[in-house]
């Protein structure tokens, strides 16, 4: 006795019964994600060992990649340690803080040749965009770059003081 044609999974053929089972295995896995995703950005704050929590904010950080390198003839203009004196500078009348690092940069020209460079990689939590603008205006033009890679990220923000005692 056939049921075929009422619809149900056994009267389907193999290939009907793969479709169905990959589908449900698909929109479980997608019931995953979300389901992640949702706890993600749902969780509350951390809690300090006190108890108190943490006040947090999201913000954007930004993150500039400033070249030592004449843009030219690919020879360093200055020692990385004075180019970073003259950014810092610059970040102090913009921004309330930053951490910089010095790195190794390379990268390809236009014509398809490859060079390497001190980079200073300058962290800025919190700022204005506009703040940031200026930075890269002031510091390409007291560096002699042609550019500065920003990269932008939207992040929590927190402060955490820990179980210290203090106010």
């Amino acid at each position: 006795m056939s049921n075929a044609g009422d619809g149900s999974v056994a009267s389907g053929s193999p290939s009907r019964c793969r479709k169905l089972l990959l589908t449900l295995i698909a929109l479980q896995f997608l019931m995953i994600i979300g389901l992640a995703v949702a706890l993600f950005y749902m969780s509350p704050p951390a809690i300090q060992p006190s108890g108190m929590r943490i006040a947090s904010e999201s913000k954007d950080k930004y993150v500039l990649y400033i070249g030592t390198n004449d843009p030219v003839t690919y020879l360093p203009r200055m020692s990385p340690q004075e180019a970073r004196n003259i950014v810092d500078d610059i970040c102090r009348r913009y921004v309330d803080g930053y951490t910089v690092q010095f790195a190794q940069g390379a990268w390809e020209d236009e014509q398809g040749n490859w060079t390497s460079e001190e980079t200073l990689v300058y962290y800025i939590s919190g700022a204005e965009e506009e703040a940031i603008i200026a930075i890269m205006d002031d510091a390409l033009k007291a560096l002699g770059q042609k550019s500065i890679l920003m990269e932008r990220n939207n992040v929590r923000l927190a402060y955490y003081g820990g179980d210290n005692g203090n106010e």
